[in-house]
């Protein structure tokens, strides 16, 4: 695990210097809330990494602009994040931007259980080659690294307590 950390922060410099303004690897988290009792998903990306997964907007900012936008950053992060497992219900939640980054938001209504996780947030739309997931869960954060090809990984999905 340390040596796939180690991958991705090496990638992030080189990649820095080649597109300073990007970000390149979305960074995805997954905690219970107990008030909701629901586990959130937080997916945050740079605005300008969008720039290639929305190619036919002049900036992707304006996305957030209307609920029509709003809406297709959720179905594009619905089709690109997959959770798979027993009695597993997705809600998208919704988008905002915050200076140059995205959060994407959803709701997941699940059991405790083994689930597979597959992410291939930004990948092939030339802005990155990872993709980050931490989910906080069992008292303490698994990291997941995802690549092109990987797969599905397996996480425990356990509520604290």
């Amino acid at each position: 695990m340390i040596r796939a950390a180690l991958l991705v922060f090496a990638s992030c410099i080189v990649a820095g210097s080649a597109f300073a303004h990007r970000v390149g690897i979305p960074m995805t988290t997954l905690t219970y809330n107990e008030r909701s009792a629901l586990w959130e998903i937080t997916h945050r990306v740079s605005a300008h990494d969008l720039e290639a997964v929305f190619a036919g907007s002049a900036d992707p900012r304006t996305l957030f602009d209307t609920e029509q936008g709003v809406l297709e950053i959720g179905n594009y992060a619905a089709s690109a994040f997959r959770i798979y497992g027993r009695e597993v219900s997705i809600s998208y939640v919704g988008a905002e931007l915050d200076g140059d980054m995205a959060y994407v938001y959803f709701e997941l209504r699940a059991p405790d259980q083994t689930l597979a996780l597959d992410s291939d947030l930004l990948m092939g739309e030339g802005a990155t080659s990872f993709a980050h997931v931490n989910v906080a869960a069992d008292g303490g954060i698994k990291t997941l690294i995802f690549a092109p090809q990987t797969g599905a990984q397996s996480v425990v999905l356990k509520r604290p307590g």
